[in-house]
């Protein structure tokens, strides 16, 4: 996806995740499961966050126009 310009970003990511270049299937799949499950973690960290900010956007008064406020991190 290409942001529109002077848009809002989002920018979240976890520790390197390490494998070794002999690592073998267990180790493999060992690897994979925690970054899924880092990957995971962080995605709902971000819909939270978004929540989070949707939520502080309040409707303007007879103009019908939003105006917002910054995430409390």
């Amino acid at each position: 996806m290409v942001p529109y310009p002077f848009s809002r970003g989002l920018f979240l990511y976890g520790d390197p995740l390490w494998v070794s270049r002999e690592a073998d299937e267990t180790s493999m799949e060992a690897s994979r499961l925690e970054l899924e499950t880092v990957l995971n973690r962080l995605t709902d960290q971000a819909e939270q966050a978004v929540i989070r900010q949707s939520s502080t956007v309040k409707r303007g008064s007879g103009t019908g126009g939003l105006s917002d406020s910054t995430i409390d991190a």
